[in-house]
């Protein structure tokens, strides 16, 4: 069990890097998590060197909280609050030898790091597991460990809720919980509309190992839902909003030696199913691999584990460092290696506000990783009837040139019965719809953050954002002469055309209206740029327009 006992090392003995790039191009990004510093890569680096169907980015974003890293944490997205949450051990003293009160609560919104400090937070803890439940709107936490000197962990079986920067115990004694355990798994069912819990590592009857029943809470109660058949522990799960059912892949098998599972699981209205024979395109045996539901692509999006053979000499196992999507019933591969190297026991979450899923930090080598990236797969199709914990807002444009129609989706939500949607902040000229499309044309300029504020009868509320930025279309002048008299050249002028072709283009118009273009951004502007300075008024200049034709050539 290297994953527990990697668990169980005192924070002396865990290597916390400070996190470097090599990048050309970087710049500060401010209110980032503590020491070591943060920064945010602006040039977006591909996937390996492939060229994967549909693209893939994966961006370089910030530094996170220093401490044990994702080994031992939990994250989760709050679709009320609208933030990333995570909690990590708190550890306090030189090389961080104390075990605190409570667990360290952090936020992570627009690339930030937010730490709260609060009070009333639950007890310090290792391996929680922690999920946003949409239908009572609050992230639910559940169990862990705590930390022992004498080296045997104290598991935990509490469950807490987290709304509006508040902890709260939700534990009730006398009634059914799942048993103390670290590690255990934890996603929203859409389909049987609860939090649903599966395995984790603590004590059956004595023994330390793998546990393998399951359990959903719903309304503050749980409810065991434990079968016959079940998949091996040490995998990842997350519910396939496209096609409605937990999915779960991969593990470790229990008996000794068996090694690491390439087993793809299905579970739905109570019933665990093994659907390894009719699945395609596996990835290779791994445990510790994650996983999260990007309902962009409306594809399970599944990142590295452990472990792949190692090179002769090498001292530690090495993990994967590939990329897969699952839809359907079918796995593919989007990119065999990616920029942040090979990883195990990396955190994962959907996040609206980065579009894309979210990875935080993980393990490799003896070293516990405390960085933060994100998978943009790109654009597909939207599946209906399903109201994903985390719904995306999406523009067709920005920044939109004022006058110009545009398009705001909600992702995630199309079909659900009983829907309802309230958007704030839209500019006017933009009525807000219940509706999950809004086709409408600003007539005022700005940066506008909208907000959608989703609520569903039987599948539960959420709420997320996006920035919609209006800006002018400035147009070259029909009267005066820039101030200099007759025949002088006008300013120069800063330009922005409609579809966001020419951003930053400099303008100058001499003697005679002859046009002077220096594109600084895309050469293919010059077209539209050509085609809109014909449609202009002729100038006050020996009575001629601007010289369209010197400018084509």
């Amino acid at each position: 069990m290297i994953l527990v006992g990697l668990l169980l090392l005192p924070l002396a003995m865990i290597t916390i890097p400070t996190f470097a790039t090599s990048h050309a191009s970087t710049s500060p990004v401010s209110g980032a998590g503590p020491s070591p510093t943060a920064s945010r890569d602006l040039t977006l680096s591909a996937l390996g060197a492939l060229t994967p169907s549909p693209p893939a980015v994966l961006t370089h974003s910030v530094v996170g909280p220093t401490g044990p890293g994702s080994v031992a944490s939990a994250i989760a997205y709050d679709a009320v609050d609208g933030y990333v949450v995570f909690v990590s051990p708190n550890w306090t003293g030189p090389n961080g030898s104390v075990w605190g009160a409570t667990i360290n609560t952090w936020t992570y919104l627009h690339g930030n790091w937010t730490e709260l400090n609060l009070t009333g937070a639950p007890p310090n803890r290792q391996a929680p597991a922690m999920v946003y439940d949409p239908s009572d709107g609050y992230v639910v936490l559940f169990g862990g460990s705590v930390y022992h000197t004498h080296g045997n962990p104290g598991y935990l079986n509490d469950t807490w809720t987290f709304s509006h920067g508040t902890w709260t115990n939700r534990t009730s004694t006398g009634t059914a919980a799942p048993s103390p355990r670290e590690q255990a798994f934890l996603t929203w069912d859409a389909a049987d509309r609860s939090a649903f819990l599966h395995g984790g590592f603590g004590s059956a009857s004595g023994i330390f190992e793998n546990l393998t029943d399951s359990w959903s809470y719903v309304g503050g109660a749980w409810t065991n839902q434990t079968t016959g058949v079940a998949p091996p522990g040490e995998g990842t799960m997350v519910y396939d909003g496209a096609d409605g059912y937990v999915l779960y892949f991969g593990g470790a098998y229990s008996a000794a030696g068996a090694g690491n599972s390439q087993e793809t699981w299905e579970y739905h209205a109570g019933n665990w199913t093994n659907v390894t024979g009719s699945v395609t395109g596996a990835p290779s045996p791994r445990s510790g691999a994650v996983s999260a539901f990007d309902p962009v692509v409306d594809k399970v999006v599944l990142f590295g584990g452990c472990c792949a053979k190692a090179p002769p000499g090498y001292p530690f196992w090495l993990p994967f460092g590939d990329v897969w999507t699952y839809a359907a019933g079918a796995w593919s591969e989007v990119a065999s290696e990616t920029a942040l190297g090979n990883r195990s026991l990396t955190l994962a979450v959907y996040d609206p506000d980065e579009n894309g899923t979210l990875l935080f930090g993980g393990w490799a080598a003896g070293i516990t990783y405390s960085d933060v990236w994100v998978i943009h797969l790109g654009s597909g199709t939207i599946t209906p009837a399903i109201l994903q914990a985390a719904p995306a807002l999406q523009w067709s444009e920005t920044p939109l040139p004022l006058g110009t129609p545009v398009t705001l989706s909600t992702l995630g939500v199309f079909g659900a019965a009983g829907t309802t949607f309230a958007y704030t902040g839209l500019p006017a000229g933009c009525a807000g719809v219940n509706a999950a499309i809004v086709t409408c044309t600003p007539t005022v300029t700005g940066s506008f953050p909208v907000w959608v504020f989703v609520n569903a009868t039987t599948l539960g509320h959420a709420k997320t954002s996006a920035v919609l930025d209006v800006v002018p279309v400035t147009r070259l002048p029909t009267g005066g002469s820039g101030g200099s008299g007759g025949g002088g050249a006008l300013p120069w002028y800063d330009s922005t055309f409609a579809g966001g072709l020419l951003v930053g283009a400099v303008l100058t118009v001499g003697v005679g209206g002859v046009l002077v273009y220096r594109d600084r951004r895309r050469a293919h502007a010059r077209d539209e740029l050509v085609a809109r300075l014909k449609e202009l008024p002729r100038g006050p200049t020996n009575g001629q327009g601007p010289d369209t034709d010197s400018l084509e050539r």
